[in-house]
């Protein structure tokens, strides 16, 4: 570790490093999920809408400009 923090990392180190930052962005990944899951599966399961009328309305508007972009590029 201690080539790693001069500068000069091993093969070995490097391996480290990278390892432990892909397993904390995991672990972040699935915190964020768990967090997701504990607020919106009561939301929906209560019939709430995850989203506003207003944010509804954008996703319409993106998926119809999306489709109308992919059938005019056939």
């Amino acid at each position: 570790m201690r080539r790693f923090l001069d500068g000069h990392p091993g093969r070995q180190d490097t391996l480290g490093v990278m390892v432990v930052v892909i397993l904390g962005m995991l672990l972040a990944l699935a915190l964020a999920l768990v967090v997701v899951a504990l607020v919106a599966i009561p939301a929906a399961r209560e019939g709430d809408t995850l989203l506003t009328v207003e944010g509804q309305e954008r996703v319409a508007d993106t998926v119809t400009a999306a489709r109308e972009k992919v059938s005019s590029s056939r």
